[in-house]
């Protein structure tokens, strides 16, 4: 029996006659929404594995991360202009250690760095709800900090991410109540704790503390009337630590991925994981647990399934208008969550999941066996078309292939299925493969340039890579067996090859 959780039902379509035609967004939106929480002001693990955390937010292809100002650390300064220096920019959080005047000085010092690594700067974190705190100080130290920020001229102008609560169901409320005031005009971004608390993203707690994510950003624009964009600072999953409660590491590699898609649906701009990784110097118990990375730097599934998810929808550059991908889906598509996305070679992705509980959240958690949903899914205006099938969940190759997109049966999981969808000649270029059927090579042309042909098998997976730069190129078959095979032109095209 399917377990099926509460869920926002997209219906998309309900019959094989209806066609959807659904905003597309753009690839890289997806791509470049993650970011990391990280501490590398602290000793322990951030100051003796620094290279290793770096090469390993490189491999993530992770653009942001979120960090503090905990003093005037010149290790810390100069760990954070080196990840600049690799593309990585920094969210800068503004405690109240200092007076707000020292820590104009200090975010003086962190611009004045030759890779310039701040991109935001935030509220202090959570500071209404510090201990000691009153309501009265903490708004107080918030309108200090803005106009102490906002009449700086180095730095005004750089993005600010607004006040943040604790993962509680009524924190800008309780903060409004105190004494405060719609902050519209004080901020850039709105900013989320939204962590789903071992449930997954699309259901009834999915905002954090037992709200849905629609609730959690309607509490939140108590102090955001305004509807300026939002950031979730901070979101994530932890695995059970010391007998307390977490989920499986494969739960956590399905519903991550889930998460960023539900989060962009909600118009949520950027969310940073809590955390990058595992450090027991400073914090103790379950919130320690976090980590996409094991306190050795060795890395989670969660982790291969964000750096799955980045590599698929990578696609940098200049803003463009994405074009409309009509579709059908026909069968059970009760629930089945869909988003359209297109990257710049014209290639579109069809993402579809099941919004569903995947397991327990305990001491001891478990798996739910969710069985797949069948379903037929129909391209109507990309005749000719081939599609690639992805799970980057738990593979970063594709596991299925589709030589036509005009109908296709797919079995939809509770996590991410990924279809990349090719339009027939990409690019307007006619390739040409021949002898096909072949026995020992195969010559490739094409009026453009070829730079890269992929072999894969029926299942998607690489047996030949050649790099090229030619108009025409000739490839020895000879040692792969009789059979059917596909070639990937330029990471856009795919044609069928039969070996005899």
């Amino acid at each position: 029996m399917r377990r099926i959780g509460y869920f926002t039902a997209f219906l998309l379509v309900i019959t094989s006659l209806a066609k959807a035609q659904v905003y597309t967004y753009q690839a890289d939106q997806l791509a470049d929404m993650v970011g990391c929480n990280t501490h590398f002001y602290w000793s322990g693990v951030y100051s003796d594995s620094f290279n290793t955390l770096m090469s390993r937010l490189q491999e993530l292809d992770v653009r942001h991360i979120r960090d503090v100002n905990f003093g005037s650390d010149s290790a810390f300064r100069d760990r954070i202009n080196q990840l600049a220096g690799v593309g990585i920019k920094s969210d800068i959080i503004c405690e109240p250690w200092w007076t707000w005047p020292e820590n104009l000085i200090y975010f003086k010092a962190l611009k004045s760095l030759p890779n310039n690594p701040v991109e935001f700067i935030e509220y202090p974190n959570e500071l209404f709800q510090y201990p000691g705190i009153t309501a009265s100080k903490c708004i107080s130290d918030y309108n200090n900090f803005y106009y102490t920020y906002n009449n700086d001229s180095a730095t005004y102008g750089i993005p600010l991410i607004g006040p943040s609560f604790s993962n509680n169901v009524s924190g800008p409320r309780l903060f409004i109540d105190s004494g405060g005031y719609d902050f519209t005009n004080k901020m850039d971004y709105g900013n989320l704790h939204s962590y789903p608390g071992g449930t997954y993203a699309e259901g009834p707690q999915g905002g954090g503390n037992g709200i849905a994510l629609d609730s959690d950003i309607s509490e939140y624009n108590l102090i955001n009337k305004g509807n300026k964009p939002m950031a979730a600072t901070e979101t994530g999953y932890q695995l059970p630590f010391n007998l307390q409660w977490g989920v499986t590491d494969s739960e956590a590699a399905k519903y991550e991925p889930r998460l960023l898609m539900w989060y962009l649906k909600k118009g949520i701009k950027y969310a940073y994981l809590y955390q990058l990784i595992n450090d027991n110097n400073n914090l103790s118990g379950a919130a320690n647990n976090y980590g996409i990375l094991d306190s050795n730097c060795s890395r989670r599934l969660s982790f291969f399934a964000i750096k799955n998810t980045i590599k698929l929808f990578n696609d940098p550059g200049p803003a463009f208008s994405p074009a409309t991908l009509n579709y059908t889906l026909s069968g059970d598509t009760t629930g089945i969550q869909a988003l359209v996305f297109q990257k710049r070679n014209g290639n579109f992705l069809l993402v579809l999941w099941q919004p569903i509980s995947s397991g327990t959240c305990s001491a001891s958690p478990y798996n739910y066996s969710n069985p797949p949903v069948e379903i037929k899914v129909t391209i109507s205006d990309v005749a000719g078309g081939t599609a690639l099938a992805y799970m980057p969940s738990f593979d970063s190759n594709s596991v299925g292939f589709f030589p036509s997109t005009d109908t296709m049966t797919i079995n939809v999981p509770d996590n991410i299925f990924v279809l990349e969808i090719t339009p027939s000649q990409a690019g307007g270029n006619a390739i040409n493969i021949y002898p096909n059927p072949g026995s020992e090579y195969i010559n490739i042309s094409e009026k453009g340039k070829i730079n890269s042909v992929i072999v894969t098998n029926l299942m998607g997976q690489t047996l030949n890579k050649f790099d090229c730069n030619s108009q025409k190129v000739r490839i020895d078959v000879s040692a792969i067996p009789a059979g059917v095979y596909f070639i990937r032109i330029n990471g856009i095209e795919v044609r069928k090859f039969v070996k005899e």
